[in-house]
Parts: C-alpha cells; sequence; structure tokens
C-alpha cells in the first residue's frame, strides 16, 4: 500500500496545483484556461483515487519513480542549454511570424504517434506507464515554468512555439498527457489510442490548414476558417478508418469537427480525445 499511496498523493498534489491555477485565472478572465484547469484538477483528482484502490498496480511504483526520474532529467536538459540556445538563433530566423511558428507548434503533434507505436510493440502496460511517467514529468515542468523560469529546461521550444499569453498557462502537452490518461483508465487500449492520435492528427490538420489556405472565416468565431475545419474532419476521419469501419469513422471526425465549430470552453487537447473515445464507445453499445 505504500507505492499506491505516495502516487495517489502525487496525483492529487498536481490536482490541488491545477485548482489552484485555476482559481487564479479568473483574475485574468481566461476563461478556457480556468475551466480546463479545473477539470485537469478533478481528472488527477479521479486518478488519485483510481490508483489508491488498484493495489496490485506496479503503475504506483512508476508514479513514484517518476519524480527522481524528472527530476535527473531537468538537470540533464539544463545542462545542454547552451546548445538548445544556438538552436533557437538559427530556428528563430525562420520563425518570423505567427503562420509559420503556428505550423511549427502543430507538427509536435506527430509525438502522439509515439502512443501507438508503443502500444503496439510493447503492450498495454508499458503503454500506460509511459503515459503517466510523461505525464508527471510535462506537469513538473510546467510547475517549473509558473514558478522558476530559469531552470525551465524547454525554454528555447517554448519561445518559439507559444502563443501570446500561453506562458502563464499549462501546456498543451500537457493536457494531452492528461487526457491520455484519463481515456486509457476509462476505455478500451485500442479505442482510447486510435481515437487520441485521430484527434491530434485533427487538430494539427485543422491549424495548419486554417493559417496556410485558410481564406473563408467562421461567421462566429474570426480566428478560426472553413477550410481548417474541413481539414480537420478530412483528417480525423482519414486515421480513423484505418483501424475502424467507415461508419466509426464518420462518428468520430464528426464529433471532431462539432467540437471545433462550438469551441468549447476546454482546451482542446484536453477534450478532443475523450469525446471522440466517447463516441466510438457508444456506437459499441448500440
Amino acid at each position: 500500500m505504500m507505492y499506491q499511496t505516495i502516487a495517489s498523493c502525487i496525483l492529487s498534489s498536481l490536482g490541488v496545483f491545477s485548482l489552484i491555477h485555476g482559481l487564479e485565472t479568473t483574475t485574468r478572465s481566461d476563461r478556457k484556461e480556468m475551466f480546463s484547469s479545473i477539470l485537469t484538477a478533478f481528472i488527477l483528482f479521479y486518478l488519485a483515487v483510481n490508483i489508491y484502490l488498484n493495489v496490485t498496480s506496479f503503475l504506483s511504483i512508476i508514479i513514484t519513480l517518476s519524480i527522481p526520474i524528472t527530476a535527473i532529467l531537468i538537470i540533464i536538459l539544463n545542462l545542454f542549454k547552451p546548445l538548445f540556445q544556438k538552436i533557437k538563433l538559427h530556428m528563430g530566423k525562420h520563425v518570423k511570424d505567427s503562420k509559420t511558428r503556428e505550423v511549427l507548434r502543430k507538427l509536435f503533434h506527430l509525438l502522439s504517434l509515439v502512443l501507438i507505436i508503443t502500444y503496439i510493440y510493447y503492450g498495454e502496460e508499458i503503454t500506460i506507464q509511459i503515459t503517466y511517467l510523461a505525464l508527471i514529468f510535462f506537469y513538473l515542468t510546467d510547475i517549473l515554468r509558473f514558478w522558476i523560469p530559469k531552470y525551465y529546461p524547454f525554454a528555447v521550444i517554448a519561445d518559439l512555439v507559444l502563443r501570446k499569453g500561453e506562458t502563464e498557462k499549462i501546456g498543451p502537452h500537457t493536457y494531452y498527457v492528461i487526457s491520455t490518461s484519463l481515456a486509457l483508465m476509462l476505455f478500451s487500449m485500442y479505442t482510447a489510442v486510435i481515437a487520441l492520435i485521430a484527434a491530434a492528427m485533427g487538430d494539427a490538420s485543422a491549424a495548419i490548414a486554417g493559417k496556410t489556405l485558410g481564406k473563408h472565416k467562421l461567421p462566429w468565431k474570426k480566428e478560426k476558417t472553413i477550410e481548417g475545419s474541413i481539414a480537420a474532419f478530412a483528417t480525423t476521419f482519414t486515421v480513423l478508418i484505418l483501424f475502424t469501419p467507415i461508419e466509426k469513422a464518420l462518428i468520430g471526425a464528426v464529433l471532431l469537427l462539432i467540437i471545433d465549430l462550438i469551441d468549447p470552453p476546454i482546451n482542446d487537447n484536453l477534450l478532443n480525445g475523450l469525446v471522440i473515445a466517447a463516441g466510438l464507445t457508444l456506437f459499441n453499445l448500440y
């Protein structure tokens, strides 16, 4: 029970931080960040309870070890900061406008492919363990970015890809990993993995197509374009149809399109994969 208790305390502590962060954002009138942070807090509390009750799980040991592993990685990454700074100076010449920045930012969604590769080659247990390691690592580095930015190991990347005003927000990669952790717990592994990959690819294509090809703005959301929404639907459908029947692929693509069009007050990296996974699961029940 010792490791289960420690792991639960770690996740609960992150949940408390997320809750405090969400309440703090009310002073900045950032509704999306506030709701996303508060929802993240409840997800982390739920995961903490689940880990505590799952007394036979090796996962609790992994979560406990994630703290020293994260500390070691942060120290190592900070040693390479001069090299990262040189890379930033080189790339900074090419990242001069918001369009290029957005495309570069969305290319990081390709890292979500690690999820499906790990699942295919190493199975369910390793996939879950790596996801929780990533959750702790990314969240702790985000906290470092808020409180001690001098030692934030990804400062160079953040300067290149974060949008204006995002330096005080939980990172999109962190929201994605939290969404992944919950999806893997709520749904079948297969459904969760394909939903999360489809969501990441669909969201990335929407932003890239919108920035590079978009000419027709949505009347109710000037930051988004019709071209971007079409790209989101087409990409999500294409990814899903590789793994599911056409009707399920259509449901998943429609769900992502709806989220893209209505733009709910929740970070899409947190919401998209969960909604698609839920839709695919409900389809199996009827």
